[in-house]
């Protein structure tokens, strides 16, 4: 978060989610992505969705940490 924090008052209009964190533990201008998906799922897909799907198909589950692959002094440092 410490990152995220040095920018965050040059992007006043960005929401800001963090994973991992109860919203009591954040900043209240932050957001807890756990908590939001807490409470939207599990949601119905609709039958149009999931068509001829079964328990056999294979699944694709995208995983992006979001960071640029630049790194910072702290982690260049042995």
């Amino acid at each position: 978060m410490h990152s995220i924090q040095e920018i965050a008052s040059d992007l006043p209009e960005m929401k800001i989610y963090v994973m991992g964190k109860k919203q009591q533990d954040l900043p209240a201008e932050y957001f807890s992505m756990d908590e939001i998906l807490h409470h939207t799922l599990p949601v119905p897909l609709s039958k149009l969705c999931r068509g001829e799907l079964n328990m056999r198909d294979p699944v694709c589950y995208i995983y992006t940490s979001g960071t640029t692959g630049a790194f910072d002094s702290q982690s260049l440092q042995t």
